[in-house]
């Protein structure tokens, strides 16, 4: 395919937080100086903000996931192609993979779905959104998944595994700075994401109870907004572990964050390809994670950071008093991690690996 002729619509379900939107922003910069056009469409989000940056139009529509919507969105998605002259419709969901197919009746357009995590649910409606489909899976996971579980011909399945650009920016968080300057012991282990059931937020804080019964020094800092916070509020009270929690709510700077912890923890019961442990080892941070989907393809037990069984309290617990203790264990995971960063996950990779895929589709 010759980049350079195509017309690219993105179509994702919303702009909101989370890593899907930010790898369709990557994916716009790589392509906005090559193809003759990319525009995204999506139901919003605080993530349009970025497509303005990087001068990437953005056509709203209403949520996909709810079917009183369709006939309003297919008449303006049939409005956006046929003006905007679109040859490629890349895919982020997948009920917009089930428009495309539709959507590819009427139009002679190449149809891309990135998949961005695993799924074992819908699976007549799956295999029919990506039939006939150039698939692009975040890890290899994904890849297994989408074959295993749906019966997906491999053939038809790329692997263009998630990176970030590292951010240099750093701004003084007090509610860390004030705790940190108190003692020189003090270390911080922070969470990162939607505060929702499926990221085992819960399993995280229940961990603090232990850890401070063997090191008084360690805090934890939550970074993000879900429909469980005050949930999570509430079970750091009834631990009473409250007083070494942080909660931030939503940043809009987490490598900021990142930087002013000691290690990133994930404790998901699902994943795909996630990104924060990408941006914590852009920064040297050692990452104690669950693992799950392709999280595993990022972080190594043993020399980037350490894995534990989702929703295993004492795995979380030990791991993260054994890495507060062990300096020398430490100082290996965070060199460690940057260098997985460089070699692996740089932005820089993911633009090359992502024209090259791009370029052979349809080859």
């Amino acid at each position: 395919m010759i980049i350079e002729n195509e017309r690219i619509l993105m179509f994702e379900k919303s702009m909101n937080l989370g890593g899907s939107s930010q790898i369709v922003i990557q994916m716009c910069e790589a392509l906005r100086c090559r193809a003759q056009k990319v525009i995204v469409c999506s139901m919003g989000g605080i993530n349009k903000k970025k497509l303005e940056e990087i001068a990437v139009k953005h056509y709203d529509i209403r949520d996909i996931s709810d079917k009183k919507n369709f006939f309003w969105n297919y008449q303006k998605l049939k409005e956006i192609i046929r003006n905007e002259k679109i040859t490629v419709i890349h895919t982020h969901h997948r009920m917009a993979a089930m428009y495309a197919q539709i959507l590819r009746i009427h139009f002679k357009c190449k149809v891309f779905c990135s998949i961005h995590g695993e799924f074992y649910d819908k699976k007549w409606f799956t295999k029919i959104a990506y039939r006939n489909c150039k698939l692009i899976a975040c890890g290899n996971a994904v890849k297994n998944n989408l074959i295993n579980e749906f019966g997906i011909d491999g053939k038809n399945i790329f692997v263009l595994q998630n990176a970030i650009e590292r951010d240099q920016k750093y701004e003084v968080i007090d509610e860390i700075e004030q705790l940190r300057s108190q003692s020189n012991e003090t270390f911080f282990a922070g969470y990162l994401g939607r505060l929702s059931a499926e990221k085992g937020v819960d399993v995280f804080i229940k961990s603090l109870k232990e850890v401070l019964k063997k090191n008084k020094q360690i805090y934890y800092v939550i970074v993000g907004e879900g429909y469980q916070r005050e949930e999570l509020t509430q079970l750091a009270y009834d631990l009473g572990v409250d007083s070494h929690i942080i909660f931030l709510g939503y940043r809009k700077d987490p490598q900021n964050v990142i930087q002013q912890l000691d290690v990133v923890v994930l404790s998901s019961y699902t994943e795909g390809l996630p990104l924060t442990p990408i941006e914590a080892f852009a920064h040297g941070k050692p990452v104690v994670a669950t693992s799950v989907g392709g999280t595993s393809e990022i972080v190594v037990n043993g020399y980037n950071g350490i894995l534990v069984e989702a929703g295993n309290i004492q795995m979380i617990e030990n791991a993260i008093i054994k890495i507060s203790k062990n300096r020398k264990l430490y100082n290996k995971l965070a060199t460690n991690a940057i260098n997985t960063y460089d070699c692996k996950f740089s932005y820089s990779i993911f633009e090359g690996s992502f024209i090259k895929i791009y370029e052979m589709l349809y080859d």
